[in-house]
């Protein structure tokens, strides 16, 4: 019983993809050219972009075989590109390789944010390095402890001017002082 839906479900595989043996070859150059991509990117994004990339990622693309013309010229550009943008990098400098950090914080702002029924960039942006720092709270609580209120007021006026809040109260309650 098991041995003969083994061979219905051999018979229908080859059915539907049996197909693909005609592309053996090909696919496993297209296989070699991923693994590069992912191991450029992990490089990037892991360890950043600076001179010693081009060397790191030659040392570490040693462990992909590459068999095939095509993917060993795709390795060269790879290789090449890191080169030209890691010499313009100052020596034993490394930049982020990635808008990642950015993204999940700027993220994390906006689910933070979402409480707020406005919706616009005011006080709450004083609440990002909270988002992507090693504060202890006991840091946090010096900083509550010793910045008045009255300057994070006046440093917001400065920056994002009168809010939509009390510009909507401003107009339609002009008796009210905002």
């Amino acid at each position: 019983m098991i041995r003969r839906l083994n061979d219905m479900g051999r018979k229908r595989f080859m059915e539907k993809l049996g197909w693909l043996n005609n592309f053996e070859e090909e696919i496993k150059v297209w296989f070699e050219i991923v693994q590069l991509i992912l191991l450029a990117e992990k490089q990037v994004k892991s360890e950043g972009l600076s001179q010693q990339s081009k060397q790191r990622f030659e040392e570490k693309s040693k462990k992909i075989g590459v068999n095939n013309g095509r993917v060993l010229n795709f390795k060269k550009q790879i290789i090449e590109h890191l080169f030209e943008e890691g010499k313009k990098i100052p020596k034993d400098q490394i930049l982020i390789g990635t808008s990642d950090i950015i993204e999940s914080t700027f993220g994390k702002y906006k689910n933070f944010s979402s409480r707020n029924p406005l919706k616009e960039v005011g006080k709450m942006i004083l609440s990002i390095p909270v988002f992507i720092g090693k504060k202890s709270n006991d840091y946090i609580k010096s900083a509550m402890e010793t910045i008045k209120s009255v300057s994070v007021k006046d440093w917001s006026n400065d920056i994002f001017g009168q809010s939509n809040l009390s510009k909507r109260i401003q107009a339609f309650n002009p008796k009210l002082k905002t």
